[in-house]
C-alpha cells in the first residue's frame, strides 16, 4: 500500500512524502524510526506514485532557485552540513513543489550522493551549467562562494529579462 504523509522533525520542520508499506501502523513506525512525528497519514489513491502534478500546483520559479542557492550558500559558509542545510530549507519555503524537491535532495545527499548528482536529477530547475559549477566547487571546496555567485548570476539574468520584457511591452 502507498501512503502519503506529513510529519515534523525534531526541529519542528514540516516534511512530506510517500511510503510503500503494508499498513498505516507500519508507516507510522517507519516514520518514528526516522525521528519524525506524524501529522497526517493517508492512503494514496490508485494513481501511479509519480503522477503528473496538478494544474493548480505552484511551480518552482527561477526566483525560488535563486533563493535556494543564496540560502544554501550562507548555510554552507556557516559550516552547516549540506544535508542539514537542505533539511532546514524545506521548512523555510511555502511552495509545496519546492518542499518536495528539497526533501528529495536532502534524502539523496544523506544517502551519500554528491549535491551536484542530486541536482542533476532535476534538469527542469537546474541546468547543466548550474550542476557543473556545483560539481567543480565541491571538488575545490568552494561550494558556498560558488552558490552565491550562481545566485547573483541568476538574479542578474532575471532582472535583465524583466527589463527586456518591459521594453518590448512599452509602446514606441
Amino acid at each position: 500500500m502507498r501512503f502519503i504523509y506529513q510529519a515534523k522533525d525534531s526541529q519542528g520542520s514540516l516534511r512530506s512524502g510517500e511510503l510503500n508499506v503494508d499498513s498505516p501502523e507500519a508507516a507510522t513506525t517507519q516514520l518514528r524510526q526516522q525521528g519524525l512525528f506524524v501529522v497526517s497519514l493517508e492512503e494514496a489513491a490508485d494513481a501511479p506514485a509519480k503522477s503528473k502534478p496538478s494544474l493548480f500546483a505552484k511551480k518552482i520559479s527561477r526566483r525560488d532557485i535563486v533563493e535556494f542557492a543564496s540560502q544554501l550558500a550562507v548555510m554552507v559558509d556557516a559550516g552547516v552540513p549540506i544535508s542539514g542545510a537542505l533539511e532546514g530549507l524545506v521548512g523555510q519555503t511555502d511552495n509545496p513543489s519546492m518542499q518536495t524537491m528539497l526533501t528529495a535532495l536532502q534524502e539523496s545527499v544523506q544517502a551519500g550522493e554528491d549535491l551536484s548528482s542530486s541536482l542533476a536529477k532535476y534538469p527542469k530547475h537546474f541546468d547543466k551549467a548550474f550542476v557543473n559549477l556545483v560539481k567543480a566547487s565541491e571538488a575545490s571546496g568552494q561550494l558556498g562562494p560558488m552558490l552565491e555567485r550562481i545566485a547573483v548570476q541568476y538574479r542578474t539574468e532575471s532582472e535583465t529579462r524583466s527589463k527586456i520584457k518591459g521594453a518590448l511591452i512599452y509602446p514606441a
